[in-house]
């Protein structure tokens, strides 16, 4: 993992060269410099304002409590595909509800979201059941291999 520390200019700065990780808190937090990026499904103007207590992109039903956020843009394009990707399954699903790899592909994307959302709860048992369930039924599943 990567180390972060301060730097001179007061900013955090990140270090390859050793195998340790500072974790980002509320206490340090205001150090962290940006960009910052969100993926979501939803079609925001940049410097859009994001507040926690919305619907969650994965989950029906689910408010989400927090919101997340990084500083690749692939991390925060993954994130934005997979909830575009789960809204096409889920047409998929009404035109030909007999589609029996719309509704695997469904199944899958819909256990690992569950399983990002009980890691964020901390039900660390539940996330590894349905990476379980998701390893068993596809080991390539999302580059697990």
């Amino acid at each position: 993992m990567t180390p972060v520390t301060h730097s001179e200019a007061g900013g955090l700065e990140i270090d390859d060269s050793q195998d340790q990780h500072t974790p980002i808190t509320y206490d340090n937090c205001h150090e962290v410099a940006g960009p910052f990026y969100h993926g979501t499904k939803s079609a925001l103007d940049d410097g859009t304002e994001l507040v926690p207590g919305y619907t969650s992109n994965f989950q029906q039903g689910r408010v989400s409590n927090n919101i997340y956020f990084t500083t690749l843009v692939e991390t925060a394009a993954w994130g934005a595909q997979l909830a575009a990707a789960l809204d096409l399954f889920e047409k998929a699903l009404i035109l030909r509800p007999g589609d029996s790899q719309a509704r695997g592909e469904s199944q899958l994307i819909k256990l690992y979201l569950e399983s990002l959302e009980y890691l964020e709860d901390e039900r660390w048992a539940n996330a590894v059941e349905n990476l379980n369930l998701i390893y068993d039924a596809r080991p390539s599943f999302a580059n697990a291999s």
